[in-house]
């Protein structure tokens, strides 16, 4: 079960380096159910503001930046992207609807 992941800025270690960076945590067990915690930092430049910004939201969920989402809600979208920000919405549209899959042939 993926428990919780922080989504770095590209910029997140130095200015001369871009580069996707995200850091997770994983139980060996799967928990049904489990409200995982996602923080994206990608709005916030620079290493600086990493680990103020992660704190912030840690101690404000409301902050706008920090999500929360069920990894046995992501596993309905196809291909399992852990889309942490998908509404509720979306995922109950892609339960409901049929895969692109069924209606043609893919090559």
């Amino acid at each position: 079960t993926l428990r919780s992941l922080v989504q770095l800025e590209y910029h997140a270690f130095f200015d001369s380096a871009y580069v996707p960076v995200c850091t997770f945590v994983v139980q060996p067990c799967h928990t049904s159910g489990f409200r995982a915690s996602f923080i994206k930092l990608s709005d916030f430049y620079g290493a600086e503001l990493q680990p103020i910004k992660t704190l912030e939201a840690i101690k404000n969920p409301d902050c706008g930046w920090i999500y929360e989402a069920k990894p046995d809600d992501l596993r309905k979208i196809p291909g399992m992207p852990i889309a942490f920000s998908a509404g509720p919405q979306l995922i109950a549209a892609f339960e409901a609807m049929d895969s692109l899959a069924d209606h043609a042939t893919l090559f």
